[in-house]
């Protein structure tokens, strides 16, 4: 089977084995649009959270599939036999990250969808805002992909719901940054939703609360290449020791 083939064959068995999982309904479907929900009925009259509610979306969305897929198949050691199959890992984590990117067009066309009943919002830039939206969903996939291989699926829930919290309150979403007290400031320029709300906020507005758009794109793209290599690492030392 060609490289292309198996990337095909694994995307497809995992949206059809996984994407009806509770895990994956509830933390990557329902949680997220019971959120952004609540919160553009609350928040309607505030132009500048609504950006940040798609990337809310996107980041549960995303780092949901990923993380369910990959933590129920090492449960029955299905995820190991995949590894020693005739294909390679690189194809792997391609298939597995394609799945959360997957889900992650879905929670973001769900949360504009969601806010469309409350708020009229427009797109300026439609390919920025696309952008953001696919460099997030590999990004958080991949988060997801390292969750789940490095700890139980017990754990990596845990760790995933610690570090969505986190990047909810301290990603722009609610306060601008540049109102965080300066220690907190650094966390929250080393958080990856930081730059895709602020991306996202740019596509939608023509404007930015601190990271201008250029800043924005370039880490969001240090962020994917890292964490490609760091996944690719981690898989090959974690499994094949």
């Amino acid at each position: 089977m060609s490289r292309l083939g198996s990337i095909k064959a694994i995307l497809w068995k995992d949206l059809r084995q996984y994407y009806a999982k509770p895990p994956t309904i509830s933390w990557g479907i329902l949680t997220p649009a019971a959120i952004v929900g609540v919160l553009a009925i609350a928040v309607s009259y505030n132009w500048r959270i609504i950006p940040g509610l798609v990337g809310l979306a996107l980041m549960f969305s995303s780092s949901t599939m990923a993380q369910v897929c990959i933590g129920i198949e090492r449960r029955f050691g299905s995820f190991e036999r995949l590894l020693y199959a005739p294909v390679t890992l690189g194809s792997i984590i391609i298939a597995k990250s394609l799945g959360g990117i997957v889900f992650g067009l879905i929670g973001a066309c769900m949360s504009i969808a969601i806010i469309m009943v409350f708020v009229k919002i427009r797109i300026v830039y439609m390919l920025t805002f696309f952008t953001a939206v696919l460099l997030g969903s590999i990004i958080f996939s991949l988060i997801g992909i390292i969750a789940a291989v490095v700890m139980r699926i017990e754990n990596s829930m845990v760790f995933m719901n610690t570090l969505r919290f986190l990047m909810l309150f301290l990603s722009g979403i609610f306060i601008p940054i540049y109102m965080l007290p300066s220690i907190v400031q650094l966390v929250s320029y080393a958080l990856p939703l930081t730059y895709i709300v602020e991306l996202l906020r740019y596509s939608m507005y023509c404007r930015y609360d601190l990271i201008d758009p250029i800043t924005s794109l370039i880490s969001l793209v240090l962020y994917t290449i890292t964490l490609t290599i760091v996944t690719k690492w981690i898989v090959e030392k974690k499994i094949y020791q």
